[in-house]
């Protein structure tokens, strides 16, 4: 019985060994890393493969998960923090005019966003609105 167990268990490890033994993909160096847990975590470096992350800790800890071709990002001092996702958006105006807006930018003339007006004009009912909501300056045009 003990000696199957034991095989059972060598089994596994030789299995669970080539899983383990895999460098990340990539490695985060050089900075905070923030984790945000129950713990509220700072580290030094980050370890990521397969887009997870694999490993938070200490330099050398995490330099040693890295292999031939792992990319070694250098953090310069600068903070990461996992997780953390921008969603800055302005769902609002986007759902009420995005087919309305007209975009006046890289525009060099007040002749060229007139024109760009008229085509918004064409596209819409007499009466509806027609938004231009920023991305330019008046000193873009040539007219100043």
């Amino acid at each position: 019985m003990i000696i199957g167990t034991l095989l059972c268990l060598f089994a596994l490890l030789g299995v669970a060994t080539p899983a383990l033994a895999q460098s990340a993909d990539t490695i985060l160096v050089g900075g905070r890393v923030i984790t945000l847990d129950a713990r509220s975590t700072i580290a030094e470096a980050m370890a990521i493969r397969g887009g997870k992350i694999t490993a938070v800790s200490g330099a050398a800890d995490i330099k040693r998960l890295s292999g031939a071709k792992t990319l070694v990002i250098d953090l310069a001092g600068r903070i990461v923090i996992p997780g953390l996702i921008g969603s800055h958006m302005h769902a609002i105006r986007a759902g009420l005019w995005f087919g309305r807006e007209v975009s006046w930018i890289g525009s060099p003339s007040i002749s060229d966003v007139m024109g760009r007006l008229r085509v918004a004009a064409s596209r819409v009912s007499p009466g509806d609105w027609i938004v231009v909501a920023g991305g330019w300056t008046p000193q873009q045009f040539k007219e100043r």
